[in-house]
């Protein structure tokens, strides 16, 4: 489904030469599995998947890495949200699909920040394109939050 829209969906000038492919072959899948392995959150629930979407949103967005503990913070967070959502009351397919989502977009500002590590020009273009699509896609400005023991609260 992400792999449909990319361009409607992302304001990034991809540099990788295929991203549609990247999504279809399953690759994207191999990069945001070996994340959640890092940050140590669970893939399979919808709040395993939002979380590091989010987090790593907030990392491109302002250039920081989070800790362990803000991870999990992030977590808890997502998990708190969701529990009252209308989605937890929908079936299994409806969950995954919304969780594949939010993986498959994280597994593909991964792989571009990967691809772009070494060119600081690049990596500002993803940071502000990281910016502008999640304001677009969940209304959250990520360079006005902090990250705290209890998730992100506005600076």
């Amino acid at each position: 489904m992400v792999a449909d829209n990319l361009s409607q969906n992302f304001s990034l000038r991809f540099a990788m030469a295929d991203p549609d492919a990247f999504v279809r072959s399953g690759k994207v899948r191999e990069v945001y599995r070996r994340e959640l392995a890092a940050r140590d959150i669970p893939g399979d629930t919808v709040a395993g998947a939002t979380a590091p979407m989010f987090g790593i949103a907030w990392e491109l967005a302002n250039v920081r890495s989070l800790s362990s503990s803000d991870n999990a913070a992030i977590l808890r967070q997502a998990t708190d949200a969701l529990s009252g959502d209308p989605l937890e009351q929908q079936g299994d397919e409806a969950r995954q699909a919304q969780a594949d989502t939010a993986l498959t977009i994280a597994g593909l500002w991964l792989e571009e920040a990967r691809r772009r590590a070494l060119f600081p020009d690049q990596m500002r273009e993803l940071s502000d394109a990281v910016q502008r699509d999640m304001m677009k896609l969940s209304g959250t400005d990520m360079r006005s939050r902090n990250i705290t023991s209890t998730g992100f609260v506005a600076r």
